[in-house]
Protein backbone atom coordinates (compact mmCIF):
# COMPACT_ATOMS: atom_id res chain seq x y z
CA UNK A 1 0.00 0.00 0.00
CA UNK A 2 1.47 3.40 -0.78
CA UNK A 3 1.98 6.04 1.47
CA UNK A 4 -1.21 7.90 3.21
CA UNK A 5 -1.53 11.52 2.56
CA UNK A 6 -4.61 12.90 4.55
CA UNK A 7 -7.92 11.88 5.78
CA UNK A 8 -9.96 10.09 3.21
CA UNK A 9 -10.54 12.80 0.76
CA UNK A 10 -14.07 11.42 0.12
CA UNK A 11 -15.16 13.14 3.04
CA UNK A 12 -17.86 15.93 2.27
CA UNK A 13 -16.73 18.93 2.62
CA UNK A 14 -19.80 20.02 4.87
CA UNK A 15 -18.88 17.38 7.70
CA UNK A 16 -18.92 18.95 10.60
CA UNK A 17 -17.07 16.77 12.86
CA UNK A 18 -13.71 17.94 13.73
CA UNK A 19 -11.27 18.86 11.95
CA UNK A 20 -9.52 16.33 9.87
CA UNK A 21 -5.64 15.99 10.59
CA UNK A 22 -4.04 16.93 7.30
CA UNK A 23 -0.70 16.90 9.31
CA UNK A 24 -0.66 13.60 8.85
CA UNK A 25 -0.33 13.77 4.75
CA UNK A 26 3.19 15.77 4.90
CA UNK A 27 4.44 13.69 7.90
CA UNK A 28 4.06 10.77 5.88
CA UNK A 29 5.73 12.46 3.11
CA UNK A 30 8.80 14.27 4.39
CA UNK A 31 8.70 12.98 7.86
CA UNK A 32 7.53 16.25 9.01
CA UNK A 33 5.15 19.39 8.42
CA UNK A 34 7.03 22.03 6.63
CA UNK A 35 6.57 25.30 8.21
CA UNK A 36 4.99 27.43 5.82
CA UNK A 37 2.50 24.39 5.39
CA UNK A 38 1.83 24.63 9.19
CA UNK A 39 0.92 27.52 8.85
CA UNK A 40 -1.41 27.58 5.97
CA UNK A 41 -3.15 25.00 7.66
CA UNK A 42 -3.61 26.94 10.88
CA UNK A 43 -4.61 29.98 9.24
CA UNK A 44 -7.00 28.30 6.77
CA UNK A 45 -8.47 26.29 9.72
CA UNK A 46 -9.04 29.96 12.05
CA UNK A 47 -10.42 31.55 8.52
CA UNK A 48 -11.88 29.20 5.87
CA UNK A 49 -11.56 25.55 6.73
CA UNK A 50 -13.95 24.62 3.61
CA UNK A 51 -11.25 26.14 1.21
CA UNK A 52 -8.56 24.16 3.16
CA UNK A 53 -10.10 21.09 2.92
CA UNK A 54 -10.72 21.49 -0.80
CA UNK A 55 -6.95 22.13 -1.54
CA UNK A 56 -6.20 19.74 0.88
CA UNK A 57 -8.06 16.95 -1.12
CA UNK A 58 -7.34 18.37 -4.48
CA UNK A 59 -3.69 17.45 -3.09
CA UNK A 60 -4.03 14.09 -1.34
CA UNK A 61 -5.91 13.12 -5.09
CA UNK A 62 -3.07 14.09 -7.10
CA UNK A 63 -0.47 12.09 -4.39
CA UNK A 64 -2.89 9.01 -3.95
CA UNK A 65 -2.99 8.83 -7.83
CA UNK A 66 -1.91 4.98 -8.46
CA UNK A 67 -0.36 5.53 -12.02
CA UNK A 68 2.61 6.43 -10.43
CA UNK A 69 4.87 5.18 -7.45
CA UNK A 70 5.70 7.04 -4.51
CA UNK A 71 9.53 7.53 -5.63
CA UNK A 72 8.36 8.91 -9.09
CA UNK A 73 5.42 10.94 -7.56
CA UNK A 74 8.43 12.74 -5.26
CA UNK A 75 10.82 13.12 -7.92
CA UNK A 76 8.43 15.01 -10.70
CA UNK A 77 7.23 17.36 -7.83
CA UNK A 78 10.83 17.81 -6.67
CA UNK A 79 11.84 18.43 -10.53
CA UNK A 80 8.83 20.95 -11.05
CA UNK A 81 9.73 23.02 -7.40
CA UNK A 82 13.12 22.72 -8.38
CA UNK A 83 12.96 24.23 -12.17
CA UNK A 84 10.72 27.27 -10.71
CA UNK A 85 13.34 27.57 -7.98
CA UNK A 86 11.18 26.70 -4.86
CA UNK A 87 11.86 26.25 -1.30
CA UNK A 88 9.15 23.65 -1.14
CA UNK A 89 11.85 21.21 -3.76
CA UNK A 90 13.60 20.96 -0.15
CA UNK A 91 10.84 18.89 1.13
CA UNK A 92 10.22 16.72 -1.82
CA UNK A 93 13.80 15.83 -2.37
CA UNK A 94 13.38 14.68 1.15
CA UNK A 95 10.59 12.85 0.12
CA UNK A 96 11.80 11.65 -2.48
CA UNK A 97 14.79 10.03 -0.31
CA UNK A 98 12.28 8.55 1.94
CA UNK A 99 10.82 6.61 -1.12
CA UNK A 100 13.91 5.05 -2.09
CA UNK A 101 15.44 7.77 -4.40
CA UNK A 102 19.49 7.95 -4.44
CA UNK A 103 21.56 10.82 -4.79
CA UNK A 104 22.05 10.02 -8.38
CA UNK A 105 18.78 9.83 -9.12
CA UNK A 106 18.02 13.35 -7.38
CA UNK A 107 21.46 14.54 -8.91
CA UNK A 108 20.28 13.36 -12.35
CA UNK A 109 16.87 14.69 -11.95
CA UNK A 110 18.76 18.00 -11.46
CA UNK A 111 20.43 17.75 -14.06
CA UNK A 112 17.49 17.57 -16.78
CA UNK A 113 15.70 20.65 -14.86
CA UNK A 114 19.05 22.62 -15.75
CA UNK A 115 19.95 21.85 -19.15
CA UNK A 116 15.83 22.41 -19.65
CA UNK A 117 15.93 25.56 -18.19
CA UNK A 118 18.91 26.24 -19.99
CA UNK A 119 17.99 25.52 -23.62
CA UNK A 120 14.92 27.60 -23.22
CA UNK A 121 15.98 30.50 -24.72
CA UNK A 122 18.48 28.96 -26.99
CA UNK A 123 15.49 26.44 -28.65
CA UNK A 124 13.79 29.56 -29.33
CA UNK A 125 16.34 32.13 -30.44
CA UNK A 126 16.58 30.92 -34.00
CA UNK A 127 12.61 31.66 -34.22
CA UNK A 128 13.04 34.90 -32.76
CA UNK A 129 15.79 35.70 -35.50
CA UNK A 130 13.96 34.23 -38.00
CA UNK A 131 10.81 36.55 -37.24
CA UNK A 132 13.12 39.69 -36.71
CA UNK A 133 14.86 39.01 -40.20
CA UNK A 134 11.34 38.44 -42.17
CA UNK A 135 10.20 41.78 -40.38
CA UNK A 136 12.83 43.83 -41.76
CA UNK A 137 12.48 42.63 -44.79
Amino acid sequence: MGAVYGPPYHRPMSDPHPDPDWRAGYEAMFGFVPGFVSSRLAVQTELDPAFRDALEVFRAAAFANPALDERTKQLVAFAVLLSHIRPAAANHLIGARRAGASWDEIHAVAEIVTVLGALGPGNRIGDLIAEARAAEV
